[in-house]
């Protein structure tokens, strides 16, 4: 795994992890790529960021801080879908079968509105899934 060195603690917003099951989507698009996005499956989301997996074959070769859009993002209620994120790589990790590449990517040029949404989300799903009290989440 190689992961970018950041000093801020991501993970002080909490983070709501989706199955694969659940089919939580989005296009990533690829700036200068033939293809104009390609399909990436959302396995977490924070206030801080996303990650998510997509096969390896579609992807070009990604660094730590390359920059990409997310669109049509589909997470579920009551955050619903959103419309794009931009976003840059905090992390790339390599399945051992060379299939799939997992990249964690934390929020750039976000409203604080749309990161207040995405805390709500996470919040909400964490106490429906009892798995946090009910406290306030830390704001950044």
């Amino acid at each position: 795994m190689t992961r970018k060195n950041n000093n801020k603690n991501k993970l002080d917003t909490g983070r709501a992890f989706f199955t694969l099951e659940e089919g939580v989507c989005a296009k990533l698009n690829i700036p200068g790529s033939s293809r104009n996005s390609v399909p990436v499956t959302l396995l977490s989301i924070s206030g801080g960021g996303i990650g998510f997996v997509a096969l390896r074959h579609k992807l070009p070769t990604i660094h730590l801080g390359d920059r990409f859009t997310l669109t049509d993002i589909k997470t579920p209620q009551p955050l619903g879908t959103i419309d794009r994120a931009d976003v840059s790589v905090t992390y790339v990790v390599d399945d051992s079968t060379k299939i799939r590449l997992s990249l964690g990517c934390e929020f750039i040029n976000s409203n604080q509105h749309f990161l207040q949404r995405i805390r709500n989300f996470v919040k909400n799903r964490l106490l429906k899934l009892g798995l946090m009290q009910k406290q306030k989440i830390p704001q950044p």
